[in-house]
């Protein structure tokens, strides 16, 4: 039923031979050919040719019949007939949802191929949200009156109707509701002799800090965050209180007293220790209430002892090198009379400074101080290691070591007031503060437009150990809208897997029309854009477009058949797409097409049958 026409009879290789089937008289189509209608000489081996195909085939005319949709519309290739390879273009008309390929085409088997989709009566899956899910999400559509039931994560609360109902114009009878973080209860504004850092919300992941003011001290965890635990949400800690640092009652003394009476002895304070007159006091008469952990308090210095005057008791000059005394040179001291040593430049005193002549003619409580030189008072080869008070970090070298030469092999270091460094930049955002990098200042961030705060929105200057750190940075995370929603017979600029940055815009356009003559019309806005709502969520703008078909204005005069009259589709008026079905009366036989559309120039086609005897 065909035949190839090649350049030559012979065949080398690459040449190309064109295949044709047989026509009629007049050139009229008699077979459809199905396959490639041109192969070529090629090989696999470089030895052998071989075509690179199989041959089509000439079959008889292929007839498709029309294809119908119910409750669709054919939205193009409306036709009388239909031939291999044409294709139809189907929509499913307001207030139900298609289910399968929108578009079909004419196969050799004269079937459509994919199959023809079905207009459902129904809604397209509703929308998702932000923390919550609904049920039944692995349904593609879902039918007039099913309804669907949302709940949100835990941690979360459902702003809106928790359920909706497909309707019978195809939407939804509800707007889909919201999941909003749940907020833990409110906390004391004031920690009593302490403060409270609190972010300006406290939902779902909140975090508060208790520092107390400087004598007193934390009892209880020093943050608490608000967590979920099943439906609700908490603080995942008791709020703490802030208690003085207190020391023991100071030591009694043997023939002597003290100022202490009763009660707790806060930070701070001053016990004086006095003997009767006819004793001598041995060591520190005052003595204070200090704490080196800011967790427990204690006396700063041993307390002194009373010893019965001994008028024989007399001790020696004391001498320190490298130091001298506050008082005048000497040669001899009675009981209870003291010296006090300070160093001369480059010297480092070691003990206690102040020392008594006591009873038995020697210099005490404590030994005699000593001032040491940068010179090693060790032996060669000896190490020592420094470490400071808390609340003070080490400035220079933790270990020396005493060289053969007699010297250090590095200087002394310091012990200097625990300073934060400064914040490092908070990358997409902005900070405010400190004023200083001392312990309990705070730093305040906040993020540049199209980013969101992860985290804490401020900092804190604390100790940790032998170190002052920033409590927790947050990070600015980049704000991002889900794909742009697809919309049918149209397009967006956008990628329909890919999330959108805040600010980005796409914008809609509509699909070429099924004919000529006849367009698809955008209906709403062009173009949204990613924004965010309350929540600093990513959201777009607005609703999608839609695209309708513009055939409003496309009006058809009646029909008209002689001896004949219509049997289905009969209206006042007639609109694009709109089809009638004729019949004749008894005795008449209809010629012609039983069926005619209106179609975009405003005229039936094909022509309107009539009726013969």
């Amino acid at each position: 039923n065909g035949y190839f026409h090649s350049s030559s009879s012979e065949f080398y290789y690459g040449m190309v031979v064109t295949y044709q089937c047989h026509t009629g008289h007049n050139g009229k189509k008699l077979f459809d050919l199905v396959g490639e209608k041109s192969i070529y000489c090629t090989s696999k081996d470089n030895q052998v040719g071989n075509w690179s195909g199989p041959p089509p085939r000439c079959i008889n005319l292929v007839k498709c019949p029309i294809p119908e949709v119910e409750n669709g519309i054919m939205e193009s290739g409306f036709r009388h007939s239909f031939s291999l390879n044409d294709a139809v273009m189907f929509n499913c008309q307001p207030g139900f949802i298609m289910k399968g390929s929108s578009i079909a085409w004419c196969q050799a088997n004269s079937k459509w191929s994919p199959p023809l989709p079905k207009c459902f009566k129904g809604c397209p899956p509703p929308p998702h949200i932000h923390h919550g899910t609904y049920n039944k999400m692995d349904k593609e559509f879902f039918l007039t009156g099913q309804e669907v039931s949302y709940s949100c994560e835990p941690g979360y609360t459902l702003i809106g109707a928790n359920s909706m109902q497909c309707i019978s114009l195809g939407t939804w009878s509800q707007t889909a509701p919201k999941c909003e973080a749940k907020s833990c209860d409110a906390i004391p504004n004031q920690l009593l002799n302490g403060h409270v850092v609190a972010p300006p919300n406290l939902q779902l992941g909140a975090e508060v800090s208790f520092i107390c003011k400087e004598g007193y001290r934390l009892n209880g965890k020093s943050s608490s965050q608000c967590v979920a635990e099943g439906m609700r949400v908490l603080w995942n800690n008791k709020f703490p209180v802030c208690e003085w640092i207190t020391c023991d009652p100071p030591p009694p003394i043997e023939n002597g007293r003290n100022s202490y009476v009763s009660g707790p002895i806060q930070l701070n304070t001053v016990v004086r220790y006095s003997c009767p007159s006819a004793f001598r006091l041995i060591g520190e008469r005052i003595l204070f209430c200090i704490s080196n952990d800011q967790v427990k308090g204690i006396w700063s210095k041993a307390a002194p002892i009373c010893e019965y005057y001994n008028r024989n008791s007399i001790c020696a000059e004391p001498v320190v090198p490298g130091g001298y005394k506050d008082k005048r040179s000497r040669r001899l001291y009675r009981h209870g009379e003291s010296v006090t040593f300070t160093c001369y430049t480059n010297f480092t005193m070691k003990g206690n400074k102040t020392v008594w002549c006591q009873a038995n003619s020697t210099w005490g409580p404590t030994p005699l101080p000593t001032c040491e030189s940068g010179e090693c008072p060790f032996v060669s080869g000896v190490s020592v290691t420094y470490s400071c008070e808390p609340g003070y970090l080490l400035v220079g070298q933790k270990t020396i070591s005493c060289l053969s030469s007699g010297n250090w092999n590095a200087g002394s270091p310091t012990c200097e007031e625990a300073r934060c460094k400064p914040p490092g930049p908070l990358l997409n955002g902005q900070m405010k503060g400190p004023s200083s990098l001392r312990v309990g200042e705070t730093v305040n961030f906040s993020c540049n437009k199209g980013y969101r705060l992860q985290g804490q929105p401020s900092s804190q200057c604390v100790i940790a150990g032998q170190k002052a750190l920033w409590t927790k940075m947050p990070v600015c995370e980049e704000i991002l809208c889900p794909p742009p929603p697809p919309i049918l017979n149209g397009r967006h600029t956008g990628h329909a897997s890919v999330k959108f940055p805040y600010g980005s815009t796409v914008t809609y356009t509509c699909d070429p029309g099924p004919e000529k003559g006849v367009n698809f019309t955008l209906i709403g806005e062009n173009t949204i854009h990613c924004t965010t709502d309350s929540q600093k969520t990513g959201t777009w703008s607005g609703p999608a477009p839609r695209c309708e078909l513009s055939v409003s204005a496309i009006q058809c005069p009646p029909p008209q058949i002689l001896r004949g009259r219509i049997s289905s589709g009969q209206k006042d008026q007639y609109s694009y797409n709109d089809t009638v079905v004729f019949a004749c009366l008894n005795g008449f036989t209809l010629k012609g097409s039983r069926g005619i559309r209106c179609n975009a120039q405003g005229t039936w086609a094909p022509s309107a049958p009539v009726c013969e005897k």
